[in-house]
């Protein structure tokens, strides 16, 4: 494993790579960076990342050695306390958040649903 120097590592500038030039990513970044009032660097990043959590179900990637995957980022993002983070994927994460508390609702009753089931099978045999 090689040792970085963080000294050298840039942790913020105005100029951030823009790798998926669609709209939609775009003006959601922008929306929720000026919400927030986060850095945009920080905002894209963080967008990207609730894109893909939100897109993971859905859709796969080909990888250049030809195993599919499920698409995934995976992003740190490091700033100061105060910096606005909590705000920001509280923001993008917030429809990701309803859903998983929508399935998880979703399937504890369907786990009561087979417990009851079981024992009425169990009583039947036993």
């Amino acid at each position: 494993m090689r040792n970085i120097d963080l000294n050298t590592f840039p942790l913020y500038s105005d100029r951030f790579p823009m790798v998926w030039q669609s709209r939609l990513i775009s003006n959601a970044s922008k929306e929720a960076g000026n919400i927030t009032q986060t850095q945009p660097g920080m905002a894209y990043l963080a967008t990207l990342g609730a894109a893909s959590i939100a897109l993971q179900g859905g859709a796969n990637v080909e990888m250049p050695y030809g195993n599919i995957i499920p698409i995934s980022i995976y992003s740190l993002i490091f700033a100061d306390s105060g910096e606005r983070k909590t705000a920001l994927l509280k923001l993008l994460l917030k429809g990701v958040k309803a859903f998983q508390k929508k399935v998880i609702k979703k399937h504890a009753k369907e786990v009561e649903k087979y417990k009851i089931k079981l024992r009425l099978y169990q009583k039947k045999r036993g």
